[in-house]
């Protein structure tokens, strides 16, 4: 095995090897829908890139940046934050599949195909809205004034006007704080859960 060459007074720049997101997560039987629009999307579009697995497939509500491992502190910091967010159970449905950005194009020049919706992420803004503002309360910078609720597809050349497709829907009972081991293609580790209001 190689080793990396360090010069004396000089360390060498920590590997970001994992990242933390606050996320939703569909249930198996929403996951499993997402898998079915994917493919019938395949079907109408040369769609080329491989699908997010199950196991990563998400609706991101805040992100927490890229560390050289887990950082125990900000962990339990945010665990106890998340614990005094106070939101409604709601009813998430995407019923809409397009090309999403978010302000940077993917590597090799791919766009994210993703599905969303309009009323049917309203609830995904409200419990957003409550994050932010427990967040930016706490002192933590970056927070965007509101977000895009979408979830992932894949990456794909192709660049996707939004078109309608059959809802995907599933109710939203707990937000989760993820653990992604970055370029491992591995499912997400579940850190903590918080449930929403009856």
């Amino acid at each position: 095995m190689a080793e990396q060459l360090t010069l004396p007074g000089i360390e060498p720049k920590p590997v970001l090897s994992d990242r933390l997101m606050l996320v939703l997560l569909p249930d198996d039987g929403a996951a499993q829908q997402v898998c079915q629009r994917r493919h019938a999307l395949g079907m109408r579009y040369p769609l080329h890139g491989p699908p997010i697995i199950p196991g990563r497939m998400h609706i991101t509500l805040a992100g927490f940046g890229d560390f050289p491992g887990l950082p125990p502190r900000l962990v339990s910091g945010l665990s106890r934050l998340l614990a005094t967010v106070d939101a409604p159970c709601f009813t998430a449905c995407l019923d809409t599949a397009m090309s999403f950005d978010g302000g940077h194009m993917h590597a090799k020049g791919r766009h994210a195909l993703v599905l969303s919706g309009d009323d049917g992420v309203q609830g995904v803004r409200i419990l957003y809205e409550a994050l932010a503002q427990r967040l930016r309360a706490a002192g933590f910078r970056r927070v965007p004034r509101q977000i895009m609720p979408h979830l992932t597809l894949s990456y794909e050349k192709l660049h996707l006007a939004p078109v309608q497709v059959q809802p995907v829907r599933w109710p939203v009972q707990e937000f989760v704080l993820a653990r992604s081991r970055i370029g491992s293609g591995e499912p997400y580790a579940i850190l903590g859960r918080w449930p929403l209001r009856h």
